[in-house]
């Protein structure tokens, strides 16, 4: 990674007739983060250096993921709702077994909704479970059974699952596999 650069930025040169100026013109030096520093150590350092994101990097020089302030934030003191935040709630409930979310839904919010444990890894969203639990982005229609639930995708892009309804798996003495 060479650097970022911001929307915002280039929509500004593009208003402005600049247009033959390359992307990287534009690119600010990335800020990278071990994933191991504290989220109050990471909210001064973002204050001190006057930014709001900064890159994730694993024990191997590798890159783990991106971190914003909102995101350090939000772990802090709770959801942040801003205008990019779609209106639609998260979580919709069927019934006592069944929800109906955006997939991008927290995995902690899904189990304690509807009491379940889903197995928790790298991942934090149903989404990024999905995506590592199938190997590939599924297409609606889709589905995955795990001990505790069953999960139809319901909406998904090329890149990702949108929406998903989650049924809780109830154990019984003679349960037909799937």
């Amino acid at each position: 990674m060479t650097g970022i650069v911001y929307v915002r930025e280039i929509y500004e040169r593009f208003v402005g007739g600049e247009l033959d100026r390359s992307v990287a013109d534009l690119a600010h030096d990335p800020f990278f983060v071990p994933g191991s520093r504290s989220l109050t150590e990471l909210l001064q350092e973002f204050q001190a250096r006057r930014i709001h994101m900064g890159i994730v990097a694993d024990e191997f020089g590798g890159t783990d993921g991106l971190v914003t302030l909102e995101d350090i934030l939000e772990e802090l003191v709770g959801e942040i709702h801003d205008e990019t935040d779609l209106d639609e709630e998260e979580i919709q409930r069927i019934s006592e077994d069944v929800l109906e979310c955006d997939a991008g839904v927290d995995l902690r919010d899904l189990d304690e909704e509807l009491d379940i444990a889903l197995p928790q890894g790298e991942h934090r969203s149903l989404n990024g479970f999905l995506l590592e639990e199938l190997g590939h982005v599924p297409e609606a229609g889709e589905y995955l059974v795990t001990s505790v639930a069953r999960i139809d995708i319901l909406q998904s892009s090329d890149t990702q699952v949108l929406r998903a309804r989650v049924t809780r798996r109830r154990a019984t003495a003679t349960e037909p596999d799937e």
